[in-house]
């Protein structure tokens, strides 16, 4: 008479290992690096009380990707007509919904109010980063678009 092994905890633990690794590495191979394209930048309001600037900088995003994205630590210099101005951040990340192209505004405060405030034209120099699951992606910006 046979006597039935128990199950090895040890073995089933190493197969669900393996299962996880291979079905990730596979998975990897379908996420897409998103396409960002800046599409235009304006100022948005000049607040003398509390010195500070806020720009706008309108971004399309397509993420051909199965699941969401996010857009995050969008860092900018700005320059207007030539001359450097000062640094801006982004104050919140934005959501980029699977399989989309989207629109969307990033606000940048910046806290102390340029010499010259613009007029004829804006130029925002920067990088962000895409997450997309587990990945990030870093991507730059350099564009000039009038007011």
């Amino acid at each position: 008479m046979k006597v039935k092994k128990p199950f090895d905890k040890k073995k089933i633990i190493l197969l669900l290992i393996v299962v996880i690794i291979f079905t990730l590495t596979i998975f990897s191979f379908s996420i897409k690096e998103p396409t960002v394209y800046v599409v235009g930048i304006e100022v948005a309001k000049i607040d003398l009380s509390k010195i500070e600037v806020t720009f706008i900088i309108h971004l399309n995003i397509e993420n051909k990707n199965l699941i969401d994205a996010t857009l995050e630590d969008i860092q900018a210099e700005i320059y207007t007509d030539g001359s450097f101005i000062g640094h801006a951040e982004s104050k919140e990340a934005v959501k980029i919904p699977a399989n989309s192209l989207k629109r969307v505004s990033v606000t940048f405060v910046m806290e102390e109010l340029p010499k010259k405030i613009p007029v004829v034209e804006v130029r925002a120099v920067g990088s962000a980063h895409v997450k997309v699951l587990f990945w990030s992606y870093e991507f730059q910006f350099d564009e000039v678009e009038y007011i």
